[in-house]
């Protein structure tokens, strides 16, 4: 037989799982219970525990509090690691091919792509690029996309006798935006591998954000390509991993290499949004947004911010 005393503190949470169980198995409630100094007898398999009335209470509450504290820390633990990568499998597949707006211009020859760069009169450009991750060191770019609103070109530096003038001229040129994300880091491997100093660089999860602040797990300016296709298009976007890290320097890109990079989705994603700009502002008036253009310059990352819409 064991006996509790009135008053004693309950540390020791096991002890008090196992009062606290004992109780619960009783036919009577606390409440039904008499004065205070009444006394509780329970037959606890071999032992006999005789607990008074402010006793079991105190147990309860103190159980109470600890599962609260215990189950609040698990759920939120629970919740952190469920929104590390959440990937909506039943949204409708992303491809540029359900567009019959968009044609590919594959090009491979520098004088070839200066012709198509001085006949385009376009101000706004999606942007990525691809290289040859492996075998290391890592390769200089191969391949350079660009998409405005009709066209996805590709332009495979690579297999070029030399980077083309007009194509480092529009990267340079400050009046012509360019969409990305992640794309200061873009911006440096240009410049680390053809000393191109591009301007006008807008990282689109910092203008995803500014349109759909509830839509993002987290408020970091820089998303993945395949969140902010999520957020904003509501579809999936198939990056198959494998043709990522393929060989990019090859003489000719294979069709799943060309597929893989003309889904690139980035000019999309800023006609998307700023077509949800123009529908706050229709609403507020008052709305204004702002946009970080970064400028690469000898490494370093120069930011200019100014207010302005566009209506693509």
């Amino acid at each position: 037989m064991f006996a509790i005393k009135a008053g004693t503190r309950f540390k020791n949470f096991r002890s008090l799982e196992r009062i606290f169980a004992t109780l619960k198995n009783r036919s009577r409630t606390i409440s039904e219970l008499g004065n205070s100094k009444s006394v509780i007898k329970v037959n606890d398999t071999d032992d006999e525990a005789k607990i008074t009335h402010e006793d079991a209470e105190e147990a309860a509450i103190s159980i109470e509090k600890i599962a609260r504290n215990k189950l609040s820390k698990t759920t939120k633990t629970t919740n952190s690691i469920k929104s590390i990568k959440i990937i909506d499998n039943s949204l409708p597949v992303l491809s540029y091919k359900d567009d019959e707006k968009y044609k590919i211009k594959y090009i491979s020859d520098d004088r070839e792509a200066n012709e198509l760069i001085g006949m385009n009169r376009s101000k706004l450009f999606g942007f990525d690029i691809e290289w040859r991750v492996f075998p290391k060191p890592p390769s200089p770019v191969s391949l350079l996309q660009l998409c405005d609103a009709s066209t996805i070109f590709l332009f495979h530096v690579a297999r070029m006798q030399r980077f083309p003038r007009y194509l480092q001229e529009l990267m340079e040129n400050p009046m012509i935006l360019k969409f990305g994300p992640n794309i200061c880091a873009d911006g440096k491997k240009l410049f680390r591998d053809y000393d191109i100093q591009c301007k006008s660089l807008v990282e689109l999860g910092s203008l995803g954000i500014q349109v759909k602040k509830d839509g993002f797990i987290t408020q970091r300016k820089v998303q993945s390509l395949r969140t902010l296709v999520e957020v904003l298009l509501e579809k999936q976007i198939i990056k198959d991993q494998k043709i990522q890290k393929s060989n990019w320097d090859c003489c000719w890109l294979s069709k799943p290499q060309i597929d893989y990079a003309a889904n690139d989705a980035t000019y999309l994603l800023a006609e998307r949004i700023f077509a949800l700009q123009s529908e706050q502002i229709a609403l507020d008036p008052s709305i204004s947004y702002a946009i970080d253009l970064c400028d690469i310059d000898q490494e370093t990352t120069k930011v200019r911010r100014f207010a302005m819409k566009i209506i693509i």
